[in-house]
């Protein structure tokens, strides 16, 4: 699933950024009802890490989220 990161703030309530270091987004995602497992920088590493329970969430190419 490909999304703004403005969209996914909007769905979720959460405040995440570009610039947001790994700790900062799984604080922000710990306000959704996903849980993140996986930050990746782009999606050739995120398939390598993604489980088949997993889902994938494409915030503006910039963060690949690996999510349940």
């Amino acid at each position: 699933m490909k999304t703004t990161i403005r969209q996914f703030n909007q769905s979720h309530n959460t405040e995440i950024q570009a610039d947001m270091e790994s700790y900062q987004i799984f604080n922000e995602m710990d306000k959704t009802t996903y849980e993140c497992c996986y930050i990746a920088h782009n999606e050739a590493t995120a398939n390598k890490a993604i489980l088949k329970e997993e889902t994938l969430i494409n915030l503006e190419d910039t963060f690949y989220l690996c999510v349940r």
